[in-house]
């Protein structure tokens, strides 16, 4: 009899401290809420919120009211059927600027290989896709067979379809980046520029659940904008 009631005192613990952490996080996520619907009605900008169902990732979008139409957003997908980790990102998107002339990627500095090699000199090999996958996105591995590395900054990693020196002030570029404060420390944290025809992309490779955090993205989004 004791051991049985030691068991279900144990278990009601366990029920008493699960109740506790998922109030807590019903807390946590309210307050960020609130804190992202203060944003928007202080920057006059609209807010929505769909959370994670039946597969679907939970997003939380911010758009413009005026000027030029953008939208910030960020995602969360359910991890996979196979046990792949839960995705995050946070990205910002607009239809201007563009490139018309091709596609120009811009990121962190590129680290060697362990073997001392340098990545870029191969990206459409199978080893130079799952750099640009790794560092850039997955969405842009496809890309590799297509890509040139440029060597115009030694701050940052510019990859492109033609020679994009005469569309960006490259070196502004580097300098938004260098005061750019990551959240996320490591190259994940790392802005990733994507510029082409269809407009400009500016991604973070995690998620964003912080208000200042993504004021910050969206504000830094906006100069280089306004940069071209």
């Amino acid at each position: 009899m004791p051991d049985l009631l030691n068991i279900t005192v144990v278990i009601g613990l366990i029920v008493v401290a699960g109740a506790g952490l998922a109030l807590i996080q019903r807390q946590r996520l309210t307050i960020q809420r609130e804190a992202f619907q203060a944003l928007a009605a202080r920057r006059g900008w609209s807010l929505t919120v769909s959370d994670q169902k039946l597969g679907r990732p939970s997003v939380l979008r911010l758009t413009s009211r005026s000027g030029h139409g953008w939208t910030a957003q960020t995602r969360r997908q359910a991890p996979g059927p196979q046990g792949s980790p839960a995705q995050q990102t946070t990205e910002f998107d607009a239809d201007e600027p563009h490139w018309s002339d091709g596609l120009i990627i811009v990121g962190p500095e590129v680290p060697l290989a362990a073997d001392g090699t340098n990545p870029l000199s191969a990206l459409e090999s199978p080893e130079g896709q799952r750099w640009l996958a790794r560092f850039m996105g997955q969405d842009v591995a496809k890309y590799g067979t297509v890509l040139k590395a440029y060597e115009v900054n030694p701050a940052i990693t510019v990859l492109a379809t033609a020679d994009p020196v005469h569309r960006i002030d490259f070196g502004d570029l580097a300098k938004l980046f260098a005061v750019w404060e990551q959240p996320v420390w490591g190259d994940r944290g790392h802005p990733i520029l994507i510029l082409g025809p269809e407009g400009m992309r500016l991604r973070l490779r995690h998620g964003t659940t912080r208000a200042d955090h993504m004021e910050r993205f969206i504000d830094l989004a906006l100069d280089i904008g306004r940069m071209h």
